[in-house]
C-alpha cells in the first residue's frame, strides 16, 4: 500500500501500489517527492522538474524493504530513489502546516539512490544547536550522485553521523526502471 497526499489533495489516501502504477514506478514531474515507509516488493520512486527547486527527494523517516535485505540477502524487495536534483534525509513537514520540522533520529534507509545533478546529504539545517545527537544515517543500499553531501559538522556535534553499507544484491539486480549502465566490459588496463 502506498500512503499519498499532493498539495491538490492534501487528505492522506492509502491505495495498493498497483492501483498507482502497473510498472513499480512512480515519478513526480516538476515537483518534489517526500518518502518514508516500508515496501512490500519492488518499487522506484524519484522527482524531476525544470528549476532547481524541483526534482528533489526528501526522505522524512524509515524507508525499509518488507524482508530485511540486510539480515535476510535473499529478500526479493528493492527500492530505488531517484532525484534530478538532491536526496536529503530530513523531515520538511512545512507543506503540511507543521513548523518547525523535526528531522528523523537513527533514520535507516534500505534503498539504491541517485541523486542526478545534486548529492544525498543529511538535514540541511542539522548545524542548527537544536538538532544535536541525530543519531546516523543508517544505509544499506547505493548512493550514486553527482556531488557528496554533507551529513554533520566537522566536530560531529550536529547532524549525523554516516552508517552506510553496500548491499551486495545490487551488483546483479536493481529496483525496476533504476537508472543503470549495464553490463561492462573491461577492454585495457594501464599499470
Amino acid at each position: 500500500n502506498v500512503t499519498f497526499h499532493t498539495s491538490t489533495h492534501p487528505s492522506d489516501t492509502t491505495v495498493a501500489l498497483t492501483a498507482l502504477t502497473a510498472n513499480g514506478v512512480i515519478f513526480v514531474t516538476n515537483g518534489n517527492l517526500h518518502v518514508s515507509g516500508t515496501v512490500n516488493g519492488q518499487v522506484d520512486v524519484g522527482a524531476g522538474g525544470t528549476t532547481s527547486s524541483d526534482g528533489n527527494v526528501y526522505i522524512d523517516g524509515n524507508v525499509l524493504c518488507n524482508t530485511n535485505p540486510q539480515t535476510n540477502p535473499m529478500s526479493t524487495d528493492a527500492i530505488g530513489i531517484v532525484a534530478q536534483n538532491n536526496i536529503t534525509v530530513e523531515s520538511d513537514n512545512s507543506f503540511q502546516g507543521i513548523n518547525p520540522p523535526d528531522p528523523p533520529v537513527d533514520p535507516t534507509i534500505q534503498a539504491a539512490m541517485f541523486a542526478q545533478n545534486g548529492q544525498f546529504s543529511g538535514y540541511y539545517q542539522a548545524y542548527n544547536s537544536a538538532y544535536r545527537n541525530l543519531g546516523a544515517i543508517h544505509v544499506y543500499g547505493s548512493i550514486t550522485n553527482y556531488s557528496v553531501g554533507a551529513t554533520s559538522d566537522p566536530t560531529i556535534t550536529y547532524g549525523y553521523n554516516a552508517n552506510y553499507k553496500f548491499d551486495p544484491r545490487y551488483a546483479t539486480m536493481h529496483p525496476p526502471d533504476f537508472p543503470e549502465t549495464g553490463q561492462l566490459q573491461i577492454l585495457s588496463w594501464y599499470e
